[in-house]
Order: C-alpha cells, then structure tokens, then sequence
C-alpha cells in the first residue's frame, strides 16, 4: 500500500520539462537468516520488478 502510495505521488508531480515521470516497483518481504535466503529475496524483488515493467510500466508488482 505504501509502495503504491509512492508510486501515484511519483506519478502526479510536475516538472519544467514536457514529460511525465513514472516508476515501477518490485517488493517482496521476508526473514532472511543467511547470505543466500537475502539473495534470494533479491531475486524475487527484481522477478517482481521485471514483471511490472513488463506489464505496462508504472505499476507495483509484489513476490508471490
């Protein structure tokens, strides 16, 4: 919700420029106890990022 919070606030500013702004956001959470779980959370964010993108830009995707 945040994210997505974030990401309509990107959306709405203005600037001097003729163009609009936009983001696209991978999350995902987790406990992470090791080097390897951590780079596994990472992953999945940027699976997650990539899939946002992928679908239109400007959008919040989160780890399944």
């Amino acid at each position: 919700k945040i994210t997505e919070e974030i990401r309509i606030e990107i959306e709405s500013l203005e600037f001097d420029f003729d163009r609009k702004i936009s983001c696209s956001f991978g999350i995902c959470s987790g406990i992470v106890n090791s080097l390897d779980e951590f780079e596994a959370l990472v992953k999945r964010a940027d699976k997650a990022l990539y899939f946002a993108k992928s679908a239109g830009r400007n959008v919040v995707k989160s780890c399944e």
